[in-house]
Parts: C-alpha cells; sequence; structure tokens
C-alpha cells in the first residue's frame, strides 16, 4: 500500500505495511461475537447500572422546545502550564487517569447547576481494544457509553474523584453494546425534545500544536 504526503511542497511515497485485517472483518467479528448469552451479560450490567436513572434537567428561563434544536454556541478557555501540571500529578496521586479527573469535576459542575447528585453523561470509547491491528486500520468503531456517576455528599472528596475512576474502568470493560441496542432494550420513552438516556456529554481529546 502506498500513501502520498506533502513535506514542504515536496511529495514523497511512502509504502505502508499490508494490513492484516480488514474493516469487513471487524464487522464480521462483532457480529458472531453478539450471541445470545454475550448480548445477555451486557444487558444484565448496563441495565443495573442505568435501573432507575434520571434525565438531567437544567433550569432554563424558557420552555423546551417541542423538538431538540442543536443551535448553540461555543464557549473557549484555556488553563496555564502550571494548572495543567497540578491536575496531571493530582490524578497521579489519586491514581486515577486525567480523564477521571477532570469528569468528576464536570460531574460536581453538574450537580450544582440542576441539584441532582445522581448523573449520567454520555462519552464515546475508542472500541479498539480486542485486536490490536484495528489500531491502524481506517473505519468507525466508536461505541458510546453512558455513564452513571453518584455525587453523594457523605463522600469525600478522594473517595469520588476514585469511584468515578472505578465507575469509567467498570464502563470501558463493558464497551461491546452497541449503544443503539441498549436504548432498544431499555425500551426508552421516545422523546424529541431531548436524547435517550444521557443528554450531555464529556470527552477528551489531545490536540498538538505546531510551533
Amino acid at each position: 500500500m502506498l500513501c502520498q504526503k506533502c513535506v514542504f511542497g515536496i511529495e514523497e511515497i511512502e509504502e505502508l505495511p499490508e494490513l492484516k485485517i480488514q474493516y469487513k472483518d471487524f464487522a464480521l467479528w462483532q457480529k458472531s461475537l453478539f450471541d445470545q448469552q454475550r448480548i445477555a451479560q451486557e444487558l444484565s450490567y448496563w441495565k443495573g447500572k442505568l435501573n432507575g436513572y434520571s434525565h438531567l434537567n437544567f433550569p432554563t428561563d424558557r420552555p423546551r422546545p417541542k423538538e431538540i434544536d442543536h443551535r448553540g454556541s461555543k464557549e473557549f478557555f484555556e488553563v496555564t502550564a502550571s494548572v495543567s501540571n497540578n491536575l496531571k500529578q493530582l490524578a497521579k496521586d489519586l491514581e486515577v487517569s486525567l480523564y477521571s479527573l477532570l469528569l468528576a469535576v464536570y460531574c460536581l459542575t453538574l450537580k450544582v447547576y440542576t441539584g441532582q447528585d445522581d448523573i449520567v453523561v454520555g462519552t464515546p470509547a475508542l472500541n479498539r481494544h480486542h485486536n490490536k491491528s484495528l489500531m491502524d486500520l481506517i473505519g468507525f468503531f466508536v461505541n458510546t457509553l453512558a455513564l452513571r456517576i453518584n455525587v453523594r455528599s457523605q463522600q469525600s472528596i478522594t473517595q469520588y474523584i476514585k469511584a468515578v475512576g472505578k465507575c469509567i474502568v467498570e464502563a470501558q470493560l463493558h464497551q461491546d453494546l452497541p449503544f443503539e441496542k441498549l436504548v432498544e432494550e431499555l425500551v426508552v420513552e421516545k422523546d424529541i425534545s431531548r436524547n435517550p438516556i444521557f443528554q450531555t456529554v464529556f470527552a477528551m481529546k489531545k490536540t498538538l500544536r505546531h510551533p
């Protein structure tokens, strides 16, 4: 396989290693993976985690529209290198990922605005964990996970952050069940004014800056 790239206006041709599998192989594997027993196991976990969940209800200054309106705005801000390094060190000290730490803070913020201490947040999962060959394969593997975070007042902040980290690890171990299948099996009431199960998504990605 050949790959063409341009460096400083000069085109170069690189020979890439042959892929061991194709996307169609993944699709076939995924189909065979979900036999009735495996589906039952995955559904049992997610139904247990989401039993009795509530929608996220923000206080609003006007009635909720009858249909989802995706118009909105973006807010950008930056943290200093010092704050970033301190956050990374704190996550390391607590033995959780930086993602877990930031998600914990995000859910605390949601609690302040909504008054809810039982919050479901959506998050994308890479879903390439079964086979290292998938890391070099072009294709859409991403699944969406519904993380249920309990912000209990009787927990210390350390206990809370570690509990969030544990929740994420557990969810990643059950990331194979397609979100659409979960919605179908939970028999979620159709409501065109909001997304099913969760109404907010938390994601983290690395951004490379050019000098």
